[in-house]
């Protein structure tokens, strides 16, 4: 995926100001940040999964989390006993990962029965890498007046909800 690019300028009677705009940019750290609708954007490429299984029902025995970077072919990548809280999960690269889970109950059935149809109950994308940002004085005001120009790249920038602060 090639880095989206978004350029701007604007005038302030203050140059100090454009500098916020930087330490805003670049200091917006999150471990994950949901999006919505099981969308979640995350700068490690290490998390937790959590899930939770209706307390006192035991007919499940074994709870499996798969994982797919295609939407198509699924892999097993860990299971865990129904007390617990969650999966521990790595990421070998950048780029989206879709969750699913599977549960075995008491007679080792498995539900869903098979992976062919299923949606991903989860979309993570990981993103190690920082954005750029370069901000330059603008020229050519008139007197009095001092602007700047910046540029920021990313593979997923979202102009909808970038801030400019000053």
């Amino acid at each position: 995926m090639p880095a989206r690019e978004h350029c701007c300028r604007s005038a302030s009677p203050c140059w100090g100001r454009a500098l916020l705009v930087l330490l805003c940019l670049l200091g917006r750290g999150f471990t994950a940040r949901a999006q919505g609708d099981g969308v979640y954007y995350s700068n490690k490429t290490y998390f937790l999964i959590p899930f939770q299984i209706t307390p006192g029902d035991r007919r499940v025995a074994r709870v499996i989390l798969h994982v797919s970077e295609d939407r198509r072919t699924w892999q097993q990548v860990a299971t865990a006993a129904p007390t617990e809280r969650g999966f521990n999960y790595t990421a070998r690269r950048d780029g989206w990962y879709f969750f699913t889970v599977q549960t075995m109950d008491q007679e080792q059935k498995l539900y869903p029965p098979n992976l062919d149809q299923v949606e991903p109950g989860l979309s993570v994308y990981v993103d190690t890498v920082a954005p750029t940002v370069k901000l330059r004085p603008m020229t050519g005001l008139r007197p009095g007046q001092v602007g700047v120009e910046w540029e920021v790249r990313d593979d997923t920038l979202d102009s909808k909800t970038l801030r400019l602060e000053y």
